[in-house]
């Protein structure tokens, strides 16, 4: 059985766990995935350029205690990579929730993420 390749969307996806217990990470994790003029568009109002995104991401992932991600990365015809992807978490709060989605992302020619789109398929629930 062989590994398959990972691309910055895995990467970035991948961080999506680590990030939460260990918000430090996202000073250096996100400058090797982002281009310092990327666009990251997760809940329909996009932000731009990396201290923007990084400050976005600060203020996300303080919405979570813990989260487990699964996904698949495929790379489109036109180099674009899509994830599908679904998630399990826990609220600072100790309540339980899911989310599941697809990112685009498109890339520029160092391989770094310039533009992000993600699209919810099953939206943010929180059992109460």
């Amino acid at each position: 059985m062989s590994t398959p390749p990972t691309t910055v969307l895995d990467r970035y996806v991948g961080l999506a766990d680590r990030v939460v217990t260990d918000p430090a990470i996202l000073e250096t994790e996100l400058a090797n995935i982002f281009a310092p003029d990327a666009t990251v568009d997760i809940t329909g109002t996009p932000v731009t350029g990396f201290p923007a995104i990084l400050g976005f991401y600060r203020r996300f992932i303080t919405m979570f205690a813990e989260s487990r991600h699964l996904w698949q990365t495929t790379v489109d015809p036109d180099g674009a990579l899509r994830a599908e992807w679904a998630a399990s978490f826990r609220t600072p709060d100790g309540r339980l929730g899911v989310v599941a989605g697809v990112e685009t992302a498109e890339l520029d020619e160092g391989g770094l993420i310039v533009s992000l789109v993600n699209t919810y398929t099953v939206p943010p629930s929180v059992r109460r």
